[in-house]
C-alpha cells in the first residue's frame, strides 16, 4: 500500500524492541508476528 520509512518505524512504540531499531543497517533479520502486524497496520 505504501512504503514505511525507517523513521516511522522508529518512532511507532510498538516496534521499540525489533532488531531494525535497536541495531539499524542489517540486511536480513528475524521480524516478529507482532512487529509485523504493526508495520502492516502502519501501510
Amino acid at each position: 500500500k505504501k512504503v514505511v520509512p525507517l523513521g516511522e518505524i522508529k518512532l511507532n512504540p510498538a516496534l521499540q524492541d525489533m532488531a531494525l531499531v535497536k541495531r539499524g543497517r542489517l540486511s536480513v533479520m528475524p521480524v516478529e508476528p507482532h512487529e509485523w502486524d504493526a508495520i502492516i497496520a502502519m501501510t
